[in-house]
């Protein structure tokens, strides 16, 4: 399995305060066979992947999609409005009128 989709599920148990043990024994997985897909040891079939999924109230899209981008934009996004706020109100208007005057090319 995806290292990204492993670490995303370890991302949510996590934010769950469970373990893989905990989370296999409440949704009535083996054990020892979350510990291996999640420690690569082996490779999960389809319906395996959907159940995790499932039990993490997750879609599939949702678990293989690459957040790391849009940590990247939103990052970036509060570092520019963080150095707005830095600025006087005239500094603002000049920047917001050269960002229109962009908008506009």
């Amino acid at each position: 399995m995806n290292k990204r989709v492993i670490d995303k599920i370890f991302l949510i148990l996590e934010e769950r305060d469970m373990t893989p043990h905990s989370f296999a024994v409440k949704y009535g997985m083996n054990a020892t066979t979350v510990n291996d897909i999640l420690t690569q040891r082996s490779e999960p079939k389809q319906v395996t992947i959907e159940k995790i999924a499932e039990c993490l109230g997750v879609s599939m899209e949702e678990l293989y999609r690459d957040d790391s981008k849009d940590k990247h934009v939103a990052s970036k996004e509060l570092d520019i409005v963080a150095r707005l706020n830095n600025y006087d109100e005239h500094k603002r208007g000049r920047v917001v009128g050269y960002m229109d005057r962009l908008d506009e090319e």
